[in-house]
């Protein structure tokens, strides 16, 4: 491999002459990383394997969103984060501004099967940890396949699946 044919090949690289030009060109680790002199490949973001021919995503967007090229995960809805391991409840408990003050009519519960290894929303390992539980992948590593939900549990004065209603309003539309 190379101009004086010394060089180290690559895995998934191929190499070709053009006589006409005098052009040298090479599609090096399946054109996704650079050949090191070792025979290695160092692969580009969002992609991994001895070639770099694998398409590779942040934590395998943890079961809950698709790998695109780039390396970027399309998350379900529901999940984000770089990802796919953050999850929001509907309408994130409705989020409330009137300018002065702000808030949410009531509180987001996610809960993990297995158990996060720690505490939301990073569930690092931590030494109370249960096993098995549900850890935050790093690196190339892939989140392990887990269930998970989230839950609005809504202030006194107020009710539904994303804490919209005010109960005051419904009394009253239920006694008119």
């Amino acid at each position: 491999l190379g101009p004086l044919c010394n060089e180290q090949k690559c895995p998934n690289s191929r190499c070709s002459y053009e006589y006409q030009h005098h052009l040298y060109d090479c599609i090096l680790c399946d054109g996704h990383g650079t050949c090191l002199t070792n025979g290695t490949c160092l692969c580009d973001s969002g992609w991994k394997g001895e070639d770099c021919s694998i398409l590779h995503c942040p934590g395998g967007c943890s079961g809950h969103g698709s790998c695109k090229l780039g390396g970027t995960c399309d998350c379900d809805p529901g999940f984000g984060g770089a990802d796919c391991f953050d999850v929001f409840c509907p309408n994130n408990c409705t989020v409330w501004d009137d300018g002065v003050e702000s808030g949410m009519q009531g509180d987001c519960v996610v809960l993990r099967d297995p158990p996060c290894c720690g505490l939301e929303p990073t569930c690092k390992f931590t030494e109370e940890s249960e096993t098995p539980c549900t850890e935050r992948a790093t690196g190339l590593e892939v989140t392990p396949s887990h269930k998970v939900s989230a839950t609005c549990v809504c202030a006194d004065t107020y009710t539904g699946d994303d804490c919209s209603v005010q109960i005051a309003d419904l009394i009253i539309r239920q006694n008119a």
